[in-house]
């Protein structure tokens, strides 16, 4: 099968999506092409973002060409779903350049999204 060169996902301002959110946003990891994703003002049940958390964690490992990753203005507790395993992925990946999680409530551990920026910027990353 091949794969169609995607460049840009935007899902912004929506809901109810169930889990397919999660089995989608993996299944994008696999698109060498996908330069920006938008989810944007979603709103997710707490079981949507823990399997979103795992599925962006994924992405940021296996996908090289993802450069933007915006979730800003998501429900109020999605931060705190990022655990340190996403964050540890956000500082091994190189790609990406913009990440917005702004008003999406607070983050669980905040010493793990210091480490991360930080890893990202010693390992050469762009973020």
């Amino acid at each position: 099968m091949r794969v169609k060169p995607l460049k840009y996902f935007k899902c912004s301002a929506s809901s109810n999506f169930g889990k397919g959110i999660a089995a989608l946003i993996y299944n994008l990891s696999f698109s060498p092409c996908l330069e920006s994703i938008d989810l944007s003002n979603c709103s997710f049940t707490d079981s949507e973002i823990q399997e979103l958390a795992v599925s962006a964690m994924k992405l940021l490992k296996m996908n090289t060409s993802l450069r933007t990753l915006l979730m800003f203005n998501c429900s109020k507790n999605t931060n705190s779903h990022f655990n340190r395993d996403f964050w540890i992925s956000l500082g091994d990946n190189q790609s990406l350049r913009f990440l917005d999680m702004s008003h999406s409530g607070k983050f669980k551990d905040t010493k793990s999204v210091g480490n991360g920026i930080a890893f990202n910027a010693k390992r050469k990353g762009h973020l």
